[in-house]
């Protein structure tokens, strides 16, 4: 690199003053600077040194630019990204520029170091953030699949972090997990208590025996079954907090409606085991045409019809479930009855509210849909369930769509 010509006849990279090196930063003394303004104004320009109040050169960010600190990530990159900008400015002769190249060359070499280990670090991070996230939702919810892609996606989200659920929550309804935000929030909140506890070091890390780990193994590896009403039936009781534990009970001695666990609570309750309180609660949830029973019938179907999900004749309305499958005409879902200790119906939801706004003749479009109905109940295939067929009402009112059209079949 050319020396300045003001500078090159006397100093040409041989002067011992301009070339005396401070051996404890590695660069030019200030006293031998000083003697070369043009050199100075260039590093001063370029944020080397700094002038202060009265003129005197001082040392500005050169010893903390290259002392050997442990920064954060983003600053090694910030300093290693300035060394580059000060090495491409031609602020010095050769000496100086043989300084910042062994320096740019040790900074380099420590800055890929600090990267591979930054990335090995995040990856294993990452690594073990999806296992956790991953044992919890087999212990919250063991009857729902997570494939890997959405484990890593959700990984990274702070549970704790405003927001969180917002990011949960198309994912917790998709799976059939909820229904709306608010339960939802209710499933985010249990599995981020869930991620919390096996966080802990002593749950991570157990120095004593721990009697409930074979316990919570088998609930895991067993396979749980849906039972219609189960989680609701729950909820009446205030036990929310033990559908998984429930749900691997009833795999276990093969329950498979609402009825047969009721019959079979006092096994359950000591299964769980319930408190004192809890044990009671069920036990009169359960007794056979009890008032107990009644409130919790009446109950369930007041929450149902609240939000929506309630149909069919007054007296032994049906509770709305999960969706099973979708077409042109309409939409399945499952369904259950309170009052048939949870037999398990589907129901077929079409939307017939436009068409009673459209047509002139709101009469004549009811009548055409008893017909309808009438000849598909008095068909005979191998492809048509049998099984008797009831109609409910069809009037449709407009103004307060207080009164929904339907039909069974059972």
């Amino acid at each position: 690199m050319a020396m300045p010509k003001e500078a090159s006849g006397e100093v040409s990279g041989h002067n011992p003053r301009l070339c005396e090196v401070d051996s404890a930063s590695r660069f030019p003394s200030l006293s031998a600077l000083s003697e070369q303004p043009r050199i100075v104004d260039h590093l001063v320009r370029s944020g080397c040194l700094v002038r202060n109040k009265q003129a005197v050169l001082a040392r500005a960010s050169l010893s903390n630019l290259f002392s050997h600190q442990l920064w954060s990530y983003d600053m090694w990159r910030g300093r290693m990204a300035r060394v580059a900008e000060l090495a491409d400015a031609h602020v010095a002769d050769d000496w100086l520029s043989a300084a910042f190249c062994d320096m740019i060359a040790e900074w380099q070499a420590q800055l890929q170091s600090l990267t591979f280990s930054f990335a090995r670090v995040t990856a294993r991070l990452l690594m073990v953030t999806v296992e956790l996230l991953r044992r919890a939702l087999k212990l919250e919810l063991p009857d729902v699949p997570f494939d890997d892609e959405v484990l890593e996606h959700l990984a990274p989200v702070d549970t704790e972090a405003v927001g969180a659920l917002q990011a949960w929550l198309p994912f917790l309804i998709s799976h059939g997990v909820a229904f709306d935000e608010e339960s939802a929030g209710e499933v985010f909140r249990r599995l981020a208590e869930r991620l919390r506890s096996l966080a802990r070091p002593e749950d991570a890390r157990p120095s004593s025996p721990q009697p409930r780990q074979p316990e919570i193994q088998e609930e895991t590896e067993k396979e749980s079954v849906q039972i219609p009403g189960l989680e609701e039936w729950l909820e009446t009781l205030a036990l929310s907090a033990y559908l998984p534990k429930t749900r691997a009970w009833c795999s276990k001695v093969g329950a498979s409606t609402l009825q047969q666990v009721m019959e079979k609570w006092e096994d359950l309750a000591a299964e769980l085991p319930l408190k004192d309180l809890q044990k009671r609660r069920m036990g009169k949830a359960c007794r056979p045409s009890a008032a107990g029973d009644d409130r919790t019938i009446a109950d369930l179907i007041a929450r149902a019809s609240a939000e929506g999900r309630l149909f069919g004749p007054e007296d032994d309305p049906y509770i709305l479930l999960e969706q099973l499958g979708k077409g042109a005409q309409g939409t399945v879902n499952r369904c259950w009855r309170p009052k048939h200790r949870g037999e398990e119906f589907a129901v077929k939801r079409i939307a017939l509210q436009k068409q009673f706004r459209l047509q002139r003749d709101a009469d004549r479009t009811k009548e055409r849909l008893k017909a309808e109905a009438n000849i598909l109940f008095s068909l005979r295939h191998a492809h048509i369930v049998p099984g008797s067929w009831h109609i409910g009402r069809v009037d449709f009112d407009t103004r307060t769509q207080g009164q929904t059209p339907w039909c069974t079949h059972e």
